[in-house]
């Protein structure tokens, strides 16, 4: 007859003495592996924000220099169009990352810190959301801007140089506008919700 050895289960007690519960640390695994899966998933639509911002600026300027060379007015005004579009979608992805981000700050950091705390309070210093878009106006927003600003005026203002047809570069030049408008609401309401959400909170 085989012996078989029975392991007790030993109760892992915390630094204050008290014991854990194993539905704590089944909890406390289970939250672990949803928060890096979500911190995997932000850092992913981070890489394709950057991707779409990046796609955005080679094509515009690759359609702003073949426009020069065959001075076409209609390509040059048209460029603007491939850098707004690529420009929403980005904001678009910005917008996904906000909502996974207060996902975890809502819902899943709360539950991990209280199983184990501090575990997962690293953006703790970055204060709220207006702050932190004080903080990164002008390494991040404005830079974000200037790419799609900038690539557009040039654009435009060629395309009006190279012009060919008026009616034709009214058109088009209404189009470019009405994108530009868009996004800049797209980029207010999606990427800087932070100023109307703190005022809603005074």
């Amino acid at each position: 007859m085989t012996a078989v050895a029975i392991i007790p289960v030993v109760a892992v007690n915390n630094a204050d003495g008290t014991a854990n519960d194993p539905d704590d640390a089944m909890m406390r695994e289970i939250l672990l592996v949803e928060y890096k899966a979500l911190r995997d998933e932000i850092s992913k639509r981070m890489d394709h924000r950057v991707t779409f911002r990046i796609s955005a600026l080679t094509l515009t300027l690759a359609a702003i220099a073949v426009g020069v060379e065959r001075k076409s007015g209609v390509l040059l005004l048209l460029a603007p169009i491939v850098s707004i579009l690529f420009s929403n979608i980005a904001t678009y992805v910005s917008l996904q990352i906000d909502r996974i981000s207060g996902h975890l700050r809502s819902a899943v950091e709360p539950k991990l810190n209280r199983l184990a705390p501090d575990s997962a309070s690293w953006h703790a210093f970055e204060g709220d959301r207006r702050s932190r878009f004080r903080q990164t106006f002008m390494p991040y927003h404005l830079p974000m801007l200037i790419l799609v600003v900038v690539p557009t005026s040039v654009a435009v203002g060629l395309g009006w140089t190279y012009s060919n047809s008026l009616l034709t570069s009214i058109l088009i030049t209404a189009v470019d506008a009405a994108l530009f408008v868009l996004f800049l609401w797209n980029y207010y309401r999606l990427e800087v919700p932070s100023i109307r959400h703190s005022r809603q909170l005074r």
